[in-house]
């Protein structure tokens, strides 16, 4: 089917419910109507901030639904984009539907550009002060959280799911929990999907550093800390110029230009950005090792499949023991936890000697013409990763040759935003 627009119809906050509802259509026939349900709020919000923070979420929501019929036109009505912006929704339109582009055999060429319509916009100041985590119940995120702690800071955790419910064990940390509720229209998608529309990976990171944006408003507090490090940064393939990136929109250019929208758009007293912005994957290994494996290790997973499903209750996190994730988290904390310890989480399978997970460790460790397309380490990191493994235990070999990792340093810290500076001692944690 063949449409001219893709049209962004409005947006409401409803005060009462909590509940922002986002709409959007094609040529104003097929429809979609998305809502998130926010549980928790103080009484005195400031109403211009959290207005300009659901729009925010609006414009980036879309993608959920753009991807159906690509290549059309964009119908913002009457939003205005800066170009601050107009670059960040370019890149996310472009850059996190990359992997969807490719999966799907597009031309990267049609995915829509943003154009700047307005000059300036007019920040708000907003004086409110306090740090929400957005909280997963993965190791980065509950790493995140053990090290905050660790250094005296308190927080609000924040959790986002499709039926409104968390991973149980999540109460047993020792800061306050809130919870959104995502519904998006499944059914106006299946129906998409149908009449031949396409499917794909949308930028989640963003969308949701916009959930917690907005958690963070209704709270009153002036920072939503995400659990991102460096491993976003490498492509799972190129094609030509064109980067193909399953973490596109956790890349710290990314955070950055996340992070300038927010100030220039709408508060400069507002802000955004990943406290693990510093380590790599490796050093995240290593790290949990030390501060959360004892307390969490028969609690937390990182695996997606089996896990965070749409409309499924997440009360217990499980591994499934197959997928990229899975192998992922085996290899890294093979190098640094007991290997009774890590087995019994993975139901007494070694991973890296099971035989269906030789080719997936092959993409993992740069074997293979691409990637994983999940949100894996580096090639370095998880080279680096085996051969450290394997020193602690033969039974990890793979049966084929790794190359060594080369100019790969544990403790380089990367980069990262000044803001976070207050809340962690990044030396003390080499």
């Amino acid at each position: 089917m063949r449409y001219k627009n893709f049209i962004f119809e409005n947006y409401s906050f409803d005060h009462k419910t909590l509940s922002l509802t986002l709409r959007y259509s094609f040529d104003g026939t097929r429809e979609f109507t998305e809502t998130i349900q926010f549980y928790s709020a103080e009484k005195n919000i400031d109403l211009t901030v959290l207005d300009k923070v659901c729009e925010y979420i609006f414009l980036v929501a879309g993608t959920s639904y753009y991807k159906l019929f690509p290549s059309v036109s964009l119908d913002l009505g009457e939003i205005t984009l800066t170009s601050e912006q107009a670059q960040l929704l370019t890149k996310l339109y472009q850059g996190g539907l990359s992997q969807y582009a490719y999966e799907n055999e597009l031309d990267p060429t049609i995915l829509p550009i943003f154009t700047s319509t307005s000059q300036t916009a007019t920040p708000t100041a907003y004086d409110c002060n306090g740090t929400l985590l957005m909280q997963s119940g993965g190791k980065d995120s509950l790493l995140s959280a053990e090290l905050l702690l660790s250094a005296g800071h308190e927080y609000t955790m924040f959790h986002v799911s499709t039926t409104g419910k968390f991973p149980a064990f999540l109460e047993e940390i020792t800061q306050p929990l809130v919870v959104a509720k995502r519904t998006i229209d499944i059914a106006a998608l299946k129906q998409g999907l149908a009449d031949g529309g396409l499917n794909g990976h949308i930028p989640f990171s963003a969308l949701f550093a916009g959930f917690a944006l907005l958690q963070a408003v209704l709270l009153n507090k002036n920072i939503a800390v995400a659990s991102i490090e460096t491993s976003a940064e490498e492509p799972n393939l190129m094609i030509g110029d064109f980067e193909v990136n399953h973490q596109y929109s956790k890349k710290y250019e990314i955070e950055q230009a996340i992070q300038r929208y927010i100030h220039t758009t709408i508060s400069p007293d507002l802000n955004y950005g990943s406290v693990l912005r510093p380590f790599n994957e490796a050093k995240i290994g290593q790290l949990f090792s030390s501060f959360a494996w004892g307390k969490y290790r028969k609690k937390f997973s990182s695996c997606n499949l089996a896990n965070y499903k749409q409309g499924e209750d997440d009360g217990q996190l499980t591994w499934c023991g197959s997928c990229p994730k899975c192998a992922n988290s085996f290899l890294l904390f093979a190098a640094y936890v007991p290997e009774e310890e890590l087995l019994e989480i993975f139901s007494g399978k070694n991973l890296l000697a099971a035989s269906d997970m030789k080719e997936t460790y092959r993409q993992l460790l740069g074997l293979s013409d691409i990637k994983p397309m999940e949100c894996v380490g580096t090639i370095e990191e998880m080279r680096y990763l085996y051969h450290q493994a394997l020193k602690r235990n033969s039974a990890y070999d793979l049966g084929f040759d790794v190359p060594a990792a080369k100019n790969f340093e544990l403790d380089e810290l990367e980069a990262h935003q000044a803001l976070f500076d207050e809340l962690l001692d990044y030396d003390s944690l080499r």
